[in-house]
């Protein structure tokens, strides 16, 4: 090889060493990146499950703020109807529009039994919407949601019930049934019920 054809190889040698240097880099780059953009896609989407777990915790928390208020304002509405009744229509009314099935039932039950009674009074000595024999002064206070599932439909009301210089303290079971809340126990009495009219 002359010093002619020395002078024309070694820039083109040159040439083809920086074209492979420059591809294998290349080849690293491109790499690189890919890997970089996998980490950021594993990163993003674990933070959009986060984002869309607390979203969804606050929809449910603000839900049941949102059913908790509408049970408290169902009791209110109960017992201002409470305080308008007189008739004996009017109970049934109360009892048809504002209690579960299973409460009638119940309740059906036990007038039943009374019938068979040589007793006079019955179970009943009191009324239980007032926790009292005489209800002309009641209003209702504190009414509180105590504690709620939504997902079964069963909530536990606390109010204290105030007539004529009195206080008294009152639980109530809810259920939605029939597209409301409904009042399925005062305190205990159901089972007390169930309990008289099995006669233990």
């Amino acid at each position: 090889m002359n010093i002619t054809d020395k002078r024309h190889f070694l820039p083109l040698a040159f040439a083809v060493c920086v074209c492979v240097l420059l591809s294998s880099c290349g080849g690293k780059t491109d790499s690189a990146a890919a890997g970089s953009d996998s980490i950021v896609s594993a990163d993003s989407a674990a933070n959009m499950k986060t984002a869309a777990a607390t979203d969804e915790a606050q929809a449910d928390e603000e839900a049941e703020v949102n059913q908790e208020e509408e049970i408290v304002e169902r009791v209110k509405e109960i017992y201002a109807a409470v305080k308008k009744r007189k008739t004996s229509a009017d109970f049934a009314k109360l009892e048809q529009n504002y209690t579960t099935n299973a409460w009638r039932k119940a309740l059906k039950a036990v007038h039943d039994k009374d019938a068979e009674s040589e007793d006079e009074v019955g179970f009943f000595d009191f009324d239980y919407w007032s926790m009292s024999q005489d209800d002309g002064d009641l209003k209702i206070k504190k009414v509180k949601v105590a504690s709620i599932d939504a997902e079964k439909g069963v909530a536990t009301v606390t109010l204290e019930l105030h007539n004529y210089g009195t206080v008294t303290p009152l639980k109530l079971s809810m259920r939605y049934e029939d597209d409301s809340w409904r009042i399925n126990n005062f305190n205990s009495l159901l089972q007390e019920m169930d309990e008289y009219v099995k006669g233990n």
